[in-house]
């Protein structure tokens, strides 16, 4: 086993735990320190909790779900030794899917728990 697929597996892994994880937010109506918001937000003194939930949970979710689908997809490429071309392309796909999903958080936290 290359060390590749250890790393994408790892990466489906986060994926299932940001899916986990942002249900889990939903139903039970708590954010979840550290996945979603920074350790230094003080959550008893949040303006609108179920604003940010809600404003939030399609972003989570729809990442988690392009994640694992490109995380699996790597796996498959990766063991076939398919395309190290098309593995670079979702690779440098879900890094910039990374960083806009870290922008529409920070905005959401700014704009319903600051």
């Amino acid at each position: 086993m290359s060390w590749g697929i250890i790393f994408f597996v790892w990466i489906a892994i986060v994926a299932v735990a940001i899916l986990w994880t942002g249900q889990s937010m939903k139903i039970s109506g708590k954010i979840k320190i550290g996945w979603f918001v920074g350790q230094d937000i003080k959550m008893e003194k949040c303006r609108d909790v179920k604003g940010f939930i809600n404003a939030t949970y399609p972003k989570i979710m729809s990442f988690g779900m392009v994640a694992l689908v490109g995380a699996c997809v790597l796996i498959v490429l990766e063991a076939y030794k398919v395309s190290a071309i098309g593995e670079l392309i979702i690779m440098v796909l879900l890094i910039v899917l990374y960083f806009v999903f870290n922008r529409d958080l920070k905005k959401a936290t700014k704009k319903y728990l600051l």
